[in-house]
């Protein structure tokens, strides 16, 4: 998929991100945290060593722990906002538990 034109910076489309013509050649192409472009194979050696694995999911998943339903009150996993859905108290009931 070569792009006509210039080789600098991907196309910005008139929405959200890249068009798609860059995007899909931005999936295609594994890159190391560094930015060197690597082979499928010498991805596949470090994907672990770059991504959450197994074990990092879990121990997310541990840190997840107790439901929350009171009005006012947040889970500890989570920062609470400054404020309220359409600038409502972050104690506005939006759910009611019957």
């Amino acid at each position: 998929m070569a792009r006509k034109g210039n080789n600098g910076p991907p196309p910005i489309n008139g929405g959200i991100g890249l068009d798609p013509e860059a995007e899909a050649l931005a999936r295609a192409q594994a890159e190391s945290p560094e930015g060197e472009v690597l082979t499928e194979e010498a991805w596949k050696q470090h994907e672990f060593e770059w991504l959450p694995g197994p074990k990092d999911y879990g121990f997310v998943q541990s840190l997840m722990t107790g439901r929350v339903t009171e009005p006012g009150k947040f889970a500890n996993w989570i920062a609470p906002p400054l404020r309220g859905i359409n600038n409502k108290r972050l104690n506005f009931e939006y759910v009611r538990f019957n």
